[in-house]
């Protein structure tokens, strides 16, 4: 019995007449024994349906490789929670990863393109990119922050990379944006929530042009 799609060998189990379709391994034989003469369950249709459809994959496992939580994925993209536990037990699990480390290496040698950048930004922008991207996610103020934290030191670390002066003047007016966003965003949060870091840049103003090397203002 030849089974084109997963959805498919799904149907096929509920409906088999006891003898095993060939072709069925690790999960596949798994439910076969499951669903064996039952109704196929609505959330196992719906986690198998996403792991055939490519796109739906890939953004469902960047959200889960990133940590979004499973609430916050039936609240954005309306999937089940039996759905996600299913297709976590079967398909992808970021507790399979001993480490950050195995996570890198599993991006790095990610064959799919459009995943592989997905799964890239997920990781290193946060889950709220996706979330953002295809679910015109709001961010929450604490949320916004956090953000604005990991931009302000990707900014400073990109400062500290760069040598070529042309590149220092682009660092530097990257750095005066975030700046300028950071003291947006805290102007009402309470003095003694904020780090050590945006005390420093609040009670410090902007430094007049004279005391700036030409070369360097923006």
């Amino acid at each position: 019995m030849e089974i084109e799609t997963k959805t498919q060998w799904l149907k096929t189990l509920a409906n088999a007449d006891g003898r095993q379709p060939k072709g069925l391994h690790g999960s596949a034989q798994l439910w076969w024994k499951h669903c064996h003469g039952k109704a196929v369950p609505r959330h196992a249709e719906i986690a198998f349906g996403i792991y055939e459809k490519s796109r739906q994959k890939e953004i469902l496992e960047a959200l889960l490789l990133s940590n979004c939580p499973d609430e916050q994925i039936n609240t954005s993209f309306g999937v089940p929670l039996e759905s996600l536990a299913l297709y976590k037990q079967l398909f992808f699990d970021p507790a399979w990863f001993n480490s950050r480390l195995d996570l890198i290496d599993y991006i790095h040698d990610y064959q799919d393109a459009f995943g592989k950048e997905l799964k890239h930004l997920a990781a290193t922008c946060g889950y709220e990119y996706v979330l953002y991207k295809y679910a015109c996610y709001q961010p929450s103020m604490e949320e916004c922050w956090k953000i604005m934290q990991r931009l302000f030191l990707a900014m400073i670390y990109k400062a500290l990379a760069l040598s070529a002066a042309d590149a220092i003047k682009t660092a530097c007016s990257c750095a005066r944006i975030a700046v300028n966003t950071y003291k947006t965003l805290t102007k009402n949060k309470p003095a003694e929530k904020r780090p050590d870091l945006i005390e420093f840049i609040l009670s410090s103003d902007d430094p007049p042009h004279d005391d700036i090397p030409k070369e360097l203002i923006v």
